[in-house]
């Protein structure tokens, strides 16, 4: 994906990034830089989900391997198929 910096110095993160990660108005965000390039990270944004004999528990987050997990996305899929499950489908 490419964006481009205006003349204010400014970028513009596409709608689909920002949907992914629920970034809305007023989202802080950390900016690092390092020999590769710029990362950006929402800030706060650690999982405190980790995955322990296929159950999902929530931690400090210290300690434990993050999952990559998008955690709405995740709860929509599991509301999906409880509604399914209790129409009978």
């Amino acid at each position: 994906m490419i964006i481009t910096i205006d003349s204010a110095g400014r970028v513009v993160l596409p709608k689909a990034i920002r949907d992914r990660f629920h970034l809305v108005p007023g989202t802080e965000i950390d900016l690092n830089t390092d020999a590769e390039g710029i990362n950006l990270r929402v800030r706060g944004a650690a999982s405190t989900l980790v995955q322990r004999d296929g159950i999902l528990v929530h931690t400090s987050g210290a300690s434990a391997p993050a999952l990559d997990l998008d955690i709405a996305t995740f709860i929509n899929r599991q509301r999906e198929g409880r509604s399914q499950d209790l129409a009978g489908n």
